[in-house]
């Protein structure tokens, strides 16, 4: 029968032995052999043929010895004992030369945990042996051959970072100092700071004072022969801010509201508020008061609207003026010297962009014409004599932020 063997295996080729009156002849390679029973100890697979003969006859038969081929183990990669920090990737490699024909069952063994292959990684976490078993043979639970190789693994702790100072803001040229560690150092270690914004900088007192004048994380760095540890510290410096309130506003009488703007610096919209009236109207770099709010206040406008910065190191105001936009004509002027309603004139609440102002006596004669966007107005004079006291007829074309309108109407010029 044929059958697969481990190398070294002795076994016989007729266990039910020879009979009475045949001749028995077993060859193979480099065998030869006339015993009915012969036993062998093949060292590669071989194949045997044996004849059975008698006066009758011959009879042949072959017997396949399949010898599983040695698998070998060279050896471990590396030194003898592997030096780590605990954490650290611990990678392992077993040079084995596998059974061509066999099962072969490779594996790692470190601290509680198995990998299979002859690469692998663990993390090193205690010290001891990482051991390999190579095993190979006929099959799964028979083995030919177990080899065993191992490598020590000395696993050492970095040292402890504590006592570190919490993060901190820090308000700029207030020269505030801050101690970043609190902690005693440890024999045997070393301690080195580095600066986030000084590449050059590095200070091994493990109890190092700063006073930084921009926003800088400290890293501190522990060594402990090859084994490290890191921590950091960030302090926030704020620098001063700017606040400036945008252009002041105009009002319209049926408009959603006016929106209020304010450019800052150094500070979060957050951190930038706006009040009308006492409330609160809005943060950041805008904000809109409805019309809702304004109409409570119409007959008080101009008014203002506060725009207010406030940080952990400053507060800055500002303001925005919130005028009534349009005009005002007067329908009566005395222009008598007592310098109260002496000029007849449009009011408006903010600069117009242009103005063309024309009044006519009652005959339709222009008697006063300016485009002068100063508005002086019309002293009541014609020819630089006094014009009489009548009922006279403007004419006003004025364009205000953008819009072009127009008003007619009357005046009266009393002495």
């Amino acid at each position: 029968t044929d059958r697969t063997i481990c190398a070294g295996t002795t076994l016989e080729l007729n266990p039910a032995g020879g009979q009475p009156g045949f001749i028995y002849t077993w060859m193979a390679t480099g065998f030869n052999s006339a015993v009915p029973n012969p036993v062998v100890t093949p060292a590669v697979t071989t194949t045997y043929i044996g004849t059975a003969s008698n006066q009758c006859g011959t009879v042949t038969d072959e017997v396949v010895l399949t010898v599983i081929e040695p698998g070998q183990l060279l050896g471990i990669d590396g030194p003898d004992v592997i030096t780590l920090c605990r954490g650290e990737e611990l990678a392992l490699n077993a040079n084995v030369v596998t059974s061509a024909n066999g099962q072969n069952s490779l594996v790692w063994f470190y601290d509680g945990e198995s990998n299979l292959g002859a690469a692998t990684s663990f993390t090193a976490t205690q010290s001891g042996f990482a051991i390999f078993v190579y095993q190979y043979g006929i099959a799964a639970n028979q083995d030919c051959a177990e080899l065993r190789d191992s490598v020590f693994i000395q696993v050492n702790d970095a040292p402890a970072i504590s006592g570190l100072a919490a993060p901190e803001t820090l308000c700029s040229g207030d020269g505030a100092m801050v101690r970043l560690s609190t902690a005693q150092p440890e024999p045997g270690v070393v301690y080195t700071w580095a600066s986030s914004t000084d590449p050059a900088f590095t200070s091994s007192a493990l109890d190092l004072i700063v006073s930084p004048t921009v926003t800088t994380t400290y890293t501190l760095t522990a060594a402990l022969g090859e084994c490290t540890a890191t921590g950091s510290v960030t302090l926030t410096v704020l620098q001063p801010a700017t606040l400036e309130a945008g252009p002041d506003q105009a009002y319209e009488e049926g408009a959603s509201g006016v929106t209020v703007t304010a450019a800052f610096t150094n500070a979060t919209e957050g951190e930038v508020s706006w009040q009308f009236e006492g409330s609160n109207v809005g943060t950041g770099g805008s904000a809109m008061i409805s019309s809702a709010i304004l109409e409570l206040v119409i007959d008080s406008l101009p008014s203002y609207a506060y725009v207010t910065l406030t940080t952990g190191c400053e507060t800055l105001v500002d303001s925005v003026q919130i005028v009534l936009q349009g005009v005002k004509i007067p329908n009566i002027f005395s222009p008598n010297g007592d310098e109260l309603n002496d000029v007849f004139r449009p009011f408006f609440a903010t600069d117009v962009d242009a103005l063309e102002v024309r009044v006519y006596n009652r005959w339709g004669k222009l008697v006063f014409e300016s485009n002068d966007t100063a508005n002086t107005g019309w002293d009541g004079k014609v020819d630089s004599k006094d014009a009489p006291s009548d009922v006279y007829i403007y004419s006003i074309n004025y364009t205000l932020r953008g819009a072009a309108k127009s008003e007619t109407g009357e005046v009266t010029l009393v002495r």
